[in-house]
């Protein structure tokens, strides 16, 4: 395979003749020979086949860990999975690579929970540890790690949680700039909820000790958590009640009666609504007015069903939605998008296991920021029909459908769409056993790759499918949406590192070898590729990939 150049150019015009045009609405690059306006939008990278095989697979080989939690970050450009049970460990990995970029021990560890920053190159981890050696007894202390992504895997801090009993629940997440963290840690002793915010360099920002009462019982433990893009609002499900939470003061901002102990809790990405379900079916509740909250929708589960999970996408217009069938048995499992302004489902698709000697159980959900697509995982099944991760786009149409050789218990899915990950144990979840496998697919079938560890000075594998005569491809600093012949991309051409071709796409597709250049100001960069592939019936966007480039 011939090695191609990368490099790196430090010119803003782009060598085609496109210029930089700045107006009052914002700057974008005018491609020559086009008038002084916005390029016409086209219909973008062109869907592929069904994905049914993985980019890469990190099998276990015999360690006999199982993934239990796993996160997509960094524009979709890096996978943070964490490994338990036994031989514990966390690991980075570039999204076109099963080779980590660096790993974290995390043996004796419980459920480890991991997170990413969807645009930054932020991760973080809460490990927590038995410390009392009596087997009857448990007393749980929680440490968070916080890494660079592009680091060689030492913290960059840390913070020590104080023991808390018997419970190990608790969890991290960081907002989308990776400039704040937020930890939570359940405290048996104190009957209490220990949340703690920090800056993004580890200085505290606040604290918070939250519980609710439903007049009965003292609930502690947050069942599920999500966090605002901005990082500025947290949604708590803690027991018989939801809290909005303001993470800057550490105060409540509204609590909301719940039915029952659910997973189907959802925050959009504004933080001005959120959506909760249970036995009767989903609602969305949306802020009116600032403190008044207002019930947007409301979403009944079939019979016999329930709501098992939900994600809201960034404005809260779109509702990504499980429904569980319990009775008579757990043999079904219907996934659906529901566009709340609207009020009514942009589609929904049933996957069914009638007969299942083993719990067909819903065990994840999420929604892409624009609410394009929804993914989902499973445990699966004992007659192998359904898959244990899978994709639908918003018209209800089945992108990737991943076969897995256990349980999925962890999804993970980049805000843009693209990669999605799922963490599997090697048997189901219903059954006594250990093994298991980090899994990295296409959400939906795309015709160009980047494979390989995107270390600087070496080389990784470009990959484009015959999909037209000639391929152009841009590299990029930032993303946007910058006009390419016509068609408006991801990419900020304002930020152009590298245009290289056309290149003609040999019959089969073109498979080169590009050496990324070993420029110490590169080091931990996210670049971002996009190609435009030439044909008979005119030009057509590829999709677009995300590197972070490691020393």
């Amino acid at each position: 395979m011939a090695i191609l150049p990368f490099v790196l150019v430090l010119l803003v015009q782009d060598p085609s003749g496109q210029r930089l045009v700045v107006t009052a609405q914002g700057a974008y690059v005018l491609p020559a020979g086009a008038s002084q306006g916005p390029a016409a939008a086209s219909a973008g990278p062109r869907r592929q086949a069904l994905v049914s095989s993985p980019r890469w697979t990190d099998g276990d080989g015999g360690l006999a860990w199982a993934c239990n939690d796993v996160a997509v970050g960094m524009n979709g450009g890096v996978v943070f999975a964490s490994k338990a049970r036994n031989n514990g460990r966390l690991s980075l990995y570039p999204q076109g690579a099963s080779t980590p970029v660096f790993e974290f021990p995390a043996a004796g560890v419980t459920d480890p929970a991991v997170a990413v920053a969807d645009r930054a190159g932020r991760a973080a981890a809460l490990l927590s540890r038995d410390l009392d050696p009596d087997p009857l007894r448990a007393d749980y202390q929680a440490t968070l790690h916080v890494f660079d992504t592009a680091g060689a895997g030492a913290p960059e801090w840390s913070y020590v949680f104080p023991a808390s009993g018997g419970s190990a629940s608790g969890g991290v997440l960081l907002n989308d700039s990776g400039a704040l963290v937020l930890a939570w840690k359940a405290d048996a002793g104190l009957r209490r909820l220990r949340v703690e915010a920090f800056h993004g360099n580890g200085a505290p920002l606040s604290s918070a000790l939250l519980s609710t009462t439903d007049g009965l019982s003292t609930a502690f433990e947050a069942r599920q958590v999500r966090l605002g893009d901005l990082g500025r609002r947290a949604y708590l499900a803690i027991g018989s009640a939801a809290v909005i939470f303001d993470v800057s003061s550490g105060s409540i901002l509204y609590q909301h009666p719940l039915d029952g102990d659910f997973d189907a809790h959802a925050l959009s990405g504004d933080g001005r609504r959120f959506a909760c379900g249970g036995f009767g079916g989903f609602e969305v509740w949306g802020e009116s007015a600032p403190g008044t909250w207002t019930r947007l929708a409301s979403v009944a589960a079939p019979a016999g069903s329930y709501a098992a999970w939900l994600d809201l996408d960034q404005d809260g217009s779109r509702c990504g939605y499980s429904f569980q069938r319990y009775a008579p048995a757990f043999d079904r499992i219907e996934t659906g998008l529901y566009d709340v302004d609207l009020a009514a489902d942009l589609f929904r698709a049933a996957f069914d296991a009638p007969g299942t000697t083993q719990q067909l159980a819903s065990s994840g959900l999420e929604v892409d920021d624009r609410g394009e697509f929804v993914a989902g995982i499973s445990w699966g099944e004992s007659q192998n029909r359904v898959p244990e991760g899978f994709v639908y786009d918003a018209a209800g149409e089945l992108t990737c459908s991943f076969d897995a050789r256990g349980s999925a218990l962890g999804l993970g899915f980049d805000p843009d769409g693209d990669v999605v990950c799922f963490g599997v144990q090697a048997v189901h979840a219903g059954v006594s056993g250990d093994g298991g496998d980090v899994v990295a697919c296409d959400a939906q079938g795309q015709e160009m790759h980047v494979l390989g560890l995107p270390r600087l000075g070496e080389l990784v594998e470009w990959r484009q499918d015959k999909t037209g005569g000639a391929v152009t491809v841009y590299v990029c600093d930032r993303l946007g949406a910058s006009p390419i012949s016509g068609l408006v991309s991801e990419l900020d051409l304002t930020t152009l590192l590298r245009r290289y071709g056309p290149v003609r796409i040999p019959p089969g597709g073109l498979n080169q070898s590009v050496r990324i250049p070993n420029v110490v100001i590169l080091s931990g960069d996210d670049v971002h590729v996009q190609g435009v592939v030439s044909g008979p019936s005119g030009p057509h966007l590829t999709n677009r990939a995300t590197l972070q480039l490691v020393p």
